[in-house]
């Protein structure tokens, strides 16, 4: 009894007697079925009988597995079927995907029923291994994987802008810019050709890392034509060429930077947001193009950077804040010559903070105006309005007193007489709400008090019918001037004070005229201002309300 490549005598068992042979295979699998030959043999022949056995079980591996049509998100599988299918046929196929730098294999599909896939959305500049296992009625086989990892990337688009930086009698100076994607793996270098005029043959120049080369030795007065290659991982990109030959001749040209593009030199991008800025020059040798502010050379970074091409200086900034913001002055220069120019950016974004201090005037017992500056960055758009709250700085808790205040300037009223506040400024425009500008601490009182007493009072005149008073203002107004006095008086031997004017009195002296002849009054007086009535002065001398005697007449020395 035999098998091919198994040694039946370790992988059966076989029992033989005079009449009847017999071969046993425990936990029979896949690997099992095939043909099983049966040998009898004497001295007379020799018989054979071979038998077909299929073990029905899951699939074997899938074979010749291939990975190929690379893309920047996607690759194609193709394989073929299992060579032993479990005793039943292979319907269906899973196919998997692991990440290289992964362990967990995912399920890409369960449901493919070629022996071919697409596997789509998988991560550019990923490296994958796949596998694909068989399944049939008895359930899913044993997978095949590929060996190597496969690096999700395509060609490279071409490079971009490619121009022409400087012309001499013999060489071609030429610049491009790298290409808008590299297909998913880095560029490593640039294929750079050129074909004389009438020439059918391209002729390789350089192959080069850089985004320039100089193209050497070539016949002066003769027009050549120019194109470069983008090569990465899976290849090289479809070439980027000049559309029009270049005359190999000296050329001096001053440099010209082109702003008719841009209304008033401006140009906007709103925060956050990415800006990329195409100015045309012009210039032979191709000029070298500088950018700067308030003065100061701009320091090309990953966010903020000048790309030169061989047509115009390109401005690159990600994601832009408010700082970006400004005017920045543009300089070209070659052997020719130098030309300036100037571009603003305008950052379109909310306004900066309200410029302070914020001045607090006009207090009084309920209210306070409060005035600011505008901000000094405006967020490239007007400020529509102003938001201003106010908190008691006894508490956290912020309150809005309005936020639709049009001017740099409010009257807050309704305040509690004693109480201390604090104020917040907002600037909003319609791109949102300014960080905001807070006030100092402010007590809402009156900022003067009521007079002093003014001086004591003196009698000017009497009569029986009327005292003439006259007294000093107060040392002190309170703050506030003076706007009139009350006078009061009293018999001497009373305690009761009353008034005497009826309107305040807007001198310092007054005619009382309802008095009784023949007693005895004192006077006092009070001032008053915004604050209100002081205290009273001293009381004046007790004086008599009679008539002053006559003085003798018709005197005779006798």
């Amino acid at each position: 009894m035999n098998k091919p490549d198994t040694d039946l005598r370790t992988r059966a068992n076989i029992d033989s007697s005079d009449n009847r042979t017999s071969l046993t295979v425990e936990k029979a699998t896949r690997n099992d079925s095939g043909k099983y030959t049966l040998t009898l043999q004497n001295i007379v022949n020799t018989a054979s009988l071979t038998l077909i056995v299929k073990v029905l079980d899951t699939p074997g591996p899938p074979s010749n597995i291939i990975v190929k049509d690379v893309t920047k998100e996607s690759a194609v599988l193709s394989w073929e079927g299992p060579e032993n299918d479990g005793g039943a046929p292979v319907k269906n196929y899973y196919i998997e995907k692991r990440e290289a730098s992964k362990k967990a294999w995912v399920t890409v599909t369960n449901n493919c029923h070629r022996l071919s896939y697409k596997v789509a959305n998988l991560q550019e500049g990923g490296i994958y291994y796949f596998r694909v296992s068989g399944e049939n009625e008895f359930g899913v086989g044993v997978p095949i994987e590929t060996k190597d990892g496969v690096k999700i990337t395509e060609k490279p688009s071409p490079p971009e802008k490619l121009g022409v930086s400087r012309i001499t009698k013999d060489s071609v100076s030429l610049v491009w810019l790298k290409p808008e994607h590299d297909g998913g793996s880095r560029i490593v270098g640039y294929l750079v050709e050129a074909l004389e005029k009438g020439q059918q043959k391209w002729v390789k120049c350089a192959v080069v890392k850089t985004t320039h080369h100089i193209v050497q030795g070539l016949k002066e007065n003769m027009d050549y034509f120019f194109r470069v290659f983008a090569e990465n991982e899976a290849g090289l990109s479809d070439p980027r060429e000049l559309l029009l030959p270049v005359t190999v001749k000296e050329q001096m040209e001053s440099p010209e930077v082109d702003m008719k593009g841009f209304p008033n030199h401006t140009v906007y991008v709103r925060a956050g947001s990415n800006l990329k800025v195409e100015i045309p020059i012009s210039g032979k040798p191709l000029p070298k193009v500088t950018l700067s502010r308030d003065g100061i050379p701009l320091k090309p970074t990953m966010r903020f950077n000048t790309e030169t091409a061989a047509e115009c200086v390109i401005i690159n900034l990600k994601e832009s804040v408010a700082t970006d913001a400004g005017k920045y002055d543009i300089t070209a220069a070659n052997s020719s010559g130098t030309t300036k120019s100037f571009i603003k950016i305008v950052v379109l974004d909310r306004p900066g903070p309200p410029v302070g201090p914020i001045v607090v005037s006009d207090i009084t017992e309920e209210g306070v105006t409060l005035k600011w500056e505008p901000p000094h960055y405006d967020g490239g758009s007007q400020v529509t309005n102003y938001i201003v709250l106010k908190r008691e700085t006894s508490t956290a808790v912020w309150s809005e007193v309005s936020a639709t205040v049009a001017r740099n300037m409010i009257k807050v009223m309704k305040l509690t007489t004693g109480e201390e506040y604090q104020f917040r400024i907002k600037a909003e425009n319609r791109f949102g709400i300014s960080d905001h500008l807070d006030s100092a601490c402010v007590v809402i009182k009156l900022p003067y008090t009521i007079p002093g007493p003014p001086s004591t009072p003196w009698i000017t005149n009497v009569t029986r019918e009327s005292i003439t008073v006259g007294w000093h203002e107060p040392v002190s107004n309170g703050g506030s001037a003076v706007i009139g006095y009350h006078l009061e008086m009293k018999d001497r031997n009373s305690i009761l004070w009353k008034k005497v004017n009826k309107m305040i009195i807007r001198t310092t002296h007054f005619k009382a005229s309802t008095i009784t002849a023949g007693l005895i009054y004192e006077f006092r007086i009070y001032a008053e201002n915004a604050a209100g009535i002081g205290k009273p002065s001293h009381p004046s001398d007790a004086v008599l309300a009679i008539d002053a005697c006559e003085p003798p007449r018709n005197i005779r020395v006798t």
